[in-house]
């Protein structure tokens, strides 16, 4: 952006990213989301993840006992990539591009 933004802006050392509220998210409206895939079959047979450790971790964010965001958000994108290009790659490449779904030996 550089080209874009005078100097003084792109040197500018206190210049911070933008927080994800993942943490709330997960203790609001992604919670339930994030229980049905911890729930799912397919993650508790993937053998990646200890389900009954992700499983505590999880109340133990909800209850506000601790913060676990950091870690859940992660293993939850993780386990959402996985269940969209792992599990179902040929219906989700499909929607895009049936030449993928049909080409790749997946």
């Amino acid at each position: 952006m550089q080209e874009h933004l005078p100097a003084e802006v792109v040197s500018r050392p206190d210049k911070k990213g933008f927080p994800t509220p993942f943490g709330p998210w997960l203790k609001g409206p992604l919670q339930e989301y994030a229980s049905d895939v911890f729930a799912r079959r397919a993650f508790r047979q993937r053998g990646l993840f200890r389900p009954h450790k992700v499983a505590a971790l999880f109340e133990r964010h909800k209850s506000g006992q601790a913060d676990h965001a950091w870690l859940l958000w992660r293993i939850l994108n993780i386990e959402t990539w996985l269940g969209i290009f792992q599990d179902d790659f040929e219906g989700t490449c499909g929607r895009y591009s049936p030449e993928i779904a049909t080409a790749l030996p997946l």
